[in-house]
């Protein structure tokens, strides 16, 4: 059986959720595609209708990616306060493998 090491480390976490947030203020700046509204070519309003579901779609991804970096950071500084706790009381004196004070 190989052992495995679960490590949680909250400044990588913190690094990644930063990394993830400054990706997605880009995608939330950028500018939409400025649309032919001159021409009468057939096909431009149903290339104005995909236009606008793209932009509306690529800001639902980057706002449900801003809420998985938050929850990131979340789930990593709880971890770390469990991880806290967990040492102190597997390895304080008289503590037995049922938890109990001896």
């Amino acid at each position: 059986m190989v052992n495995t090491v679960i490590k949680n480390d909250v400044n990588l976490a913190h690094a990644k959720a930063t990394a993830l947030q400054t990706a997605v203020s880009n995608v939330l700046a950028f500018q939409s595609v400025t649309k032919d509204t001159q021409t009468t070519v057939q096909g431009n309003v149903k290339a104005h209708e995909v236009i606008e579901k793209e932009d509306s779609l690529g800001k639902e991804i980057a706002l449900a990616v801003k809420s998985a970096s938050k929850n990131l950071q979340s789930v990593a500084v709880e971890f770390e306060a469990l991880d806290k706790k967990l040492g102190q009381t597997l390895f304080k004196p008289n503590f037995d493998l049922l938890g109990d004070l001896r």
